[in-house]
This record gives structure tokens, C-alpha cells and sequence, in this order.
């Protein structure tokens, strides 16, 4: 930018930007050294201190108007403009070519609608996850257990929404999570915050992945292809191969959470009832995968029988958390990003829903001891092989959701690093160099970590529990007490009680600690032996 520029600009910004009009526009400099246009009429640019512009070249002026249009504000800038475009005689060519740029961009709209946003974040997680939350359930008891899993819900909220303040007082600044880390303490809240991201989406793509082998499987039965659960794993790295090339952006993925969302509650609220309610006389007759009997008595309104604490705080399951690891980029993509909190509080009365409904009917028809995964307790009947095959579907679009964080910051740290924002529709061997690296990653950590539960453990306990709790109020109150020269205005920041602030930060890192301790215990006594 030359020194003229500059000039130019702080002139504009000065408190008497009212009265620069186009008419009546004082300065030494021409209006080609302010903008930076070439023109051949110079004499016809020139606008001298002291005397009013009477004559411009009309493709000047229009040409002109929006570029000094950004150094003014508010009825400045649209005055500017209009002045310049109505006395060009080219308004109505313009404002046709404006019509035809918002209908060409309406068709192909990568904005997130309310209804996008929601089913999004209701059906991230929460629909693959279904039948986890029986087995807490049947733990904590049938009228424990929903308030239980109803304060946590209410606890995660509260932090989310004080996410979507931070995203919406930073005025666009915020366009990812590690944004709203910078928001917060500055510098060092971004890095913090892009590696606990990053973190928890490669660690839970593999989950993912692993999850969807074992509904794949269990629909073809244990023993198919020799009961080697590897080639399991590459039918679904090939299955999400192909979705990674087609779909590239949240708006595109949002098609499939509507799909997903209808799985869920068809498979929540019809096949689990019935399934369970078919299968009750039998329940008697199976074993766990440890080779314990399932049936070990009724469950109980609190807690279950013989029950102690270590039992009762590992059997918490924490699915019931909204996408945290997602507001920001799906915020800025967002129509009306004014409304997302209120898409935050229907989502999550969704996922209550989709959660107490299934494990409230195995808890009270079966009892209250259940397998860490009940979708492998079904059998082979043609019923059960549908609900396989709605929990295979949105494991799916849970690594794709996932896959679509990574791969951008993967895109921008390697692929575009200097050359700015990612393309919004890559080429196919770019698309393909982008997304092959997380495909990869998670195939081979799945097949080399043998044990679901540890791979939950590691993703509970290091970075989906500090992610969506104790971390945020961490980086609020550093950066309330501590502001640094980045983040001197975190005055400004959105107001929050420091007492929920606190609640947060004691009850998710009194979680963290419990489920590193139990994740540490597993990976001990884990087989390492590769099946």
C-alpha cells in the first residue's frame, strides 16, 4: 500500500468523514493516488484543495465508489456510492448485475440454515452413540441417571452457548475454534485450543471407523471373511473414501445429518422398543464379551445393587455434550448466526430425547446390567440388521464432520499456505492429496489400538471432557486477570457467572482425572495381540 494510501484512508477516518462528498471532496491528492486507479483523464480526477469537483470520468466514479466506500461508515459509505452510481447513469445496469449475482449465489449457497445447524449438532455424535448410554443408566438407576445425564446436559449447554458469545462479540473474527482460544487469552489460547481440536477429531475417527466395522460386521455375522476385523475396516475406509470426495463442505454434510437425524429417532424410538421387548425372554440366556451372564437383576431407581463409587463415576458416559469442537466453524458458515444458541438448546433437547428413550426401555424391560456397546446384544434377525445398518450410517457422517475440521487445517497449514483461503471446490487429485491423510490416519490407528474402551478413554479424558468444560473457564479467567496486549479488551468479552465458570472447571477436571485414571487401568490390561 503507498504512503498516499494511507494517507488517504486516515483522512477518511477522521471526524469529519460527513462532510466528504463526492460534490464537495477537499484534498491534495487525486483520487487516482487514493485508490489506486489508472486512468488516461487525469485532468478530469483531479480533485484540488479548495475548489469543488464539478467534472469525473463516469467509469472513474463508479469504479471509485466502493473502494472509497470501505474508508467511510454507515450513510457515508452508501451515500458515496449511490451518489457516484446515479450520476454515472449506470445504476440500473448494476443493481441487475447485483439481482443476478444474489440469485446465481442463492442456488449455490454454502450458508448453514437454522434447521442445517440443528440437525448437525443433534445428530454429531448422538445418533451414532444411541445404545452407550444404557449401560450409565443402568448404573446410576432409572430415575438417578436422567437427572444425572440432565444437569450435565445443562452444564455442557452453558459452556457452549458462552462459546457462541465469544464467536458473536468477536465480530467475525472467530472462524474456528483456535479463534475463540485467541479470543480469550490470546496467542497461547489459540495454540491450546487448535491442539485439543485436532486432537480429539483424529482421535475420535478412528472410534468412528471403528464403530462403523462393527455394525458392518455384525450385519454380515462375526465369522464373514475368517472374522478378521482389519478387512472390515478397509470396506469402510473405501465406503468413507468416496463420501470424502463428494462432500466438502458443512452445507453439503448437512444433507446427510437429516438423514442421520431420521435414523436416529426411528431407531431410538421404534426399533430399540421393539427390539428390546422381543428379545426380553432371552436376555437371561446372553453373555458379555468377558463371558459374564448380561442378566444380574432389575434395575434399580439409584444406583444399582453392590454398586460403589469408582463403579458409579467410570460408568458415566459423556456423549451427552454438543458439538462443541464445531460452533465456530459453523457459526461463521451460519445464515443467521444471531439464532445459534437457540439451534444449540433445540439440538440438545433432541439428543436427551434420542438417549433416555432407548435406555430407559433396555434399563426397565431388560435390567440394569448392560454391554458397553447393546447393538452387538441383537442377534441376526432382519430387524436388527436395520438398526445396524442406521448406527453404520451416521458413524459416517460423524468422521466426516470430523474429517472436514481436519482437513481444512491440513489444507491450510500444507496445501494452501500461501495461497490464503482454501477453494471451496478443489480439483480431484487436490481433493484427494487433502482428505487421504486423515483417511489414512484413522485405519491405522484403529487397527492397531485393539480396544474400543481404550480409544474412548484417550478421547474422553484428553480432550472431548477439557475441550467442552474445564479449558474454556481456564482461558476466561486467564484472560480476565491476566489480559495481555492481544487480548487487552476481554473486558469487553461476553459477560458469564464466574460461579458457573468455576462449576464447570471443578466438575470437568474432576471427570478428566477419573477417566485418564480408568483409561490408564485399560490400556494396562488391554490384549495387544492383533485379531
Amino acid at each position: 500500500m503507498s504512503a498516499r494510501h494511507r494517507d488517504s484512508g486516515a483522512l477518511m477516518a477522521s471526524p469529519n468523514r460527513a462532510g466528504y462528498r463526492l460534490r464537495g471532496l477537499r484534498s491534495w491528492i487525486t483520487l487516482r493516488g487514493a485508490t489506486g486507479l489508472p486512468g488516461p483523464r487525469t485532468s478530469g480526477l483531479e480533485l484540488r484543495y479548495g475548489k469543488d469537483c464539478e467534472r469525473m470520468d463516469d467509469s472513474a466514479a463508479v469504479a471509485a465508489a466502493p473502494l472509497l466506500g470501505d474508508k467511510l461508515t454507515g450513510q457515508d459509505s452508501e451515500q458515496f456510492r449511490d451518489e457516484t452510481v446515479a450520476g454515472s447513469g449506470m445504476g440500473s445496469s448494476i443493481k441487475s448485475n447485483d439481482s443476478n449475482e444474489e440469485e446465481a449465489t442463492s442456488k449455490h449457497s454454502t450458508k448453514l440454515t437454522f434447521r442445517d445447524i440443528v440437525a448437525i449438532q443433534a445428530s454429531y455424535s448422538a445418533a451414532a452413540n444411541i445404545f452407550q448410554v444404557p449401560s450409565m443408566i443402568g448404573v446410576y438407576g432409572y430415575v438417578l441417571g436422567p437427572i444425572v445425564f440432565a444437569l450435565w446436559f445443562g452444564l455442557v449447554y452453558y459452556v457452549a452457548a458462552f462459546v457462541c458469545d465469544v464467536v458473536a462479540a468477536s465480530r467475525g473474527r472467530c472462524k474456528h475454534y483456535s479463534d475463540v482460544g485467541f479470543e480469550l487469552m490470546g496467542t497461547p489460547g489459540r495454540r491450546i485450543f487448535q491442539a485439543i481440536q485436532l486432537a480429539n477429531m483424529l482421535l475420535y475417527i478412528p472410534l468412528a471407523l471403528s464403530s462403523a466395522q462393527e455394525a458392518l460386521q455384525t450385519i454380515f455375522g462375526k465369522d464373514a471373511l475368517g472374522g478378521c476385523t482389519g478387512y472390515w475396516k478397509l470396506i469402510v475406509f473405501g465406503i468413507l473414501f468416496v463420501i470424502m470426495q463428494i462432500v466438502k463442505n458443512f452445507k453439503e454434510s448437512s444433507l446427510l445429518a437429516y438423514a442421520s437425524l431420521g435414523m436416529a429417532f426411528v431407531q431410538a424410538c421404534v426399533f430399540a422398543p421393539t427390539l428390546l421387548a422381543t428379545n426380553r425372554d432371552w436376555y437371561d440366556q446372553v453373555t458379555s464379551e468377558t463371558g459374564q451372564p448380561l442378566d444380574m437383576g432389575p434395575a434399580q431407581p439409584f444406583l444399582h445393587p453392590g454398586s460403589d463409587w469408582w463403579t458409579v463415576l467410570c460408568g458415566f458416559i459423556t456423549y451427552g455434550f454438543t458439538g462443541t469442537f464445531l460452533i465456530a466453524e459453523t457459526m461463521s458458515a451460519a445464515e443467521r448466526p444471531d439464532l445459534y444458541k437457540k439451534a444449540l438448546g433445540y439440538s440438545m433437547g433432541i439428543m436427551y430425547v434420542l438417549y433416555m428413550v432407548p435406555a430407559l426401555c433396555a434399563v426397565l424391560l431388560w435390567g440394569w446390567h448392560f454391554d458397553f456397546l447393546l447393538n452387538t446384544d441383537f442377534g441376526q434377525g432382519p430387524l436388527s440388521i436395520v438398526v445396524q445398518l442406521f448406527i453404520f450410517f451416521p458413524n459416517l457422517l460423524d468422521f466426516l464432520l470430523s474429517c472436514l475440521i481436519l482437513n481444512d487445517a491440513f489444507a491450510r497449514r500444507f496445501i494452501y499456505k500461501e495461497a490464503g483461503e482454501p477453494e471451496l471446490n478443489p480439483t480431484v487429485w487436490r481433493q484427494l492429496t487433502i482428505t487421504l491423510p486423515t483417511l489414512v490416519f484413522a485405519f491405522i490407528f484403529a487397527t492397531f489400538v485393539p480396544s474400543f474402551e481404550t480409544l474412548v478413554g484417550i478421547s474422553n479424558s484428553l480432550t472431548i471432557i477439557p475441550g467442552i468444560t474445564w479449558m474454556i473457564s481456564v482461558a476466561w479467567f486467564v484472560g480476565l486477570y491476566r489480559p495481555g496486549p492481544e487480548n487487552s479488551g476481554i473486558g469487553a468479552a461476553p459477560k458469564t457467572m464466574k460461579i458457573m465458570q468455576l462449576t464447570t472447571f471443578a466438575v470437568g477436571l474432576f471427570f478428566s482425572v477419573a477417566f485418564f485414571v480408568s483409561f490408564i487401568q485399560d490400556f494396562v490390561t488391554e490384549d495387544w495381540s492383533l485379531s
